[in-house]
């Protein structure tokens, strides 16, 4: 058993990751209070201009700018279909952050 201070309230976290309060934190939230939050990726929340390859069911991938966080820009993409120029549509599968 642990005790960490969420918010202005004091809880009591168990082994099993449930507050006193019968609810069950999220990974998120546990890694903040376990201090295991400069693991995760900094930039991911940040909304911002980056440059993305998006990848697509049939093998191909474009490269475009776009502005918003890393989960609003994944979003946006994966499982979307997509008119390509040669108007063909398909599924795009996978994001790459390059900048």
């Amino acid at each position: 058993m642990k005790i960490f201070k969420l918010g202005k309230v004091a809880q009591v976290i168990h082994d099993d990751g449930i507050a006193d309060g019968g609810e069950r934190y999220t990974d998120e939230e546990m890694d903040l209070m376990e201090g295991k939050a400069a693991l995760r990726d900094p930039d991911r929340k940040v909304s911002r201009r980056r440059f993305v390859h998006v990848l697509f069911d049939d093998g191909q991938a474009i490269g475009t700018t776009i502005n918003g966080t890393k989960d609003e820009i994944e979003s946006y993409y994966i499982g979307q279909e997509f008119e390509k120029s040669d108007e063909t549509i398909h599924k795009a599968t996978k994001v790459e952050f390059i900048s």
